[in-house]
């Protein structure tokens, strides 16, 4: 599984193109232009102008003007076993659109199952 760990940096840090790395990934923490709180873009790079977002195969910059309408995460992969217990660090939704909550505890669930029909024809 691919986790995403916040990067630290003040908001003088992220007003620097140095501070971004192709490959993070960043959250908007409220409304911007054509994205909405809560949305993940990928991290395409950093020039003198801002931030170049990646949003369904689009490019965008963001002015560093805008900069603390998001946080920034690199992503890691996570090894996980069924029943392993996790704390969710980030609010946002789950696959099916159910609400998640920052500090709450979730468990893995078993994988689907694949039905088979043990019938006899």
């Amino acid at each position: 599984m691919t986790a995403y760990q916040t990067v630290d940096g003040t908001e003088a840090q992220k007003r620097e193109a140095k501070f971004y790395e192709v490959g993070q990934s960043v959250t908007f923490l409220r409304r911007y232009g054509r994205y909405a709180k809560g949305e993940f873009c990928e991290v395409a790079g950093a020039n003198e102008r801002g931030v170049v977002l990646v949003k369904e195969g689009r490019r965008s910059t963001l002015s560093y003007r805008y900069v603390d309408r998001i946080a920034v995460a690199a992503p890691s992969a996570m090894e996980i076993a069924r029943s392993d217990r996790l704390q969710l660090k980030f609010n946002g939704k789950s696959v099916e659109g159910t609400p998640l909550a920052s500090g709450e505890l979730v468990t893995v669930p078993r994988p689907a199952q694949k039905r088979c029909d043990h019938r006899r024809r």
